[in-house]
């Protein structure tokens, strides 16, 4: 829809004003093994999406969906328990 398209634009002209990043695969891992360490010494799932949520700001990382952010721990901190 136009209204899709619109907003996609001006969340690429905010990015560029900006300089965030669009959160991808590559800031996926990155995010990821940042969050192996606190995931070994912490089980709080919601200490860990806090932290990458709080290191998303940090980097400038456009934060996606919660979900999203809620996966990246629970997959960090199934792996730090194995």
């Amino acid at each position: 829809s136009q209204r899709d398209t619109t907003r996609r634009e001006h969340l690429a002209d905010i990015q560029q004003e900006f300089g965030f990043l669009a959160f991808n695969t590559s800031i996926y891992k990155q995010l990821s093994k940042w969050l192996l360490p606190f995931a070994i010494s912490s089980d709080q799932g919601m200490a860990l999406v806090g932290a990458l949520i709080d290191e998303m700001r940090f980097r400038k990382i456009i934060i996606p969906a919660i979900s999203t952010v809620e996966r990246l721990a629970w997959e960090v901190r199934h792996r730090a328990q194995k």
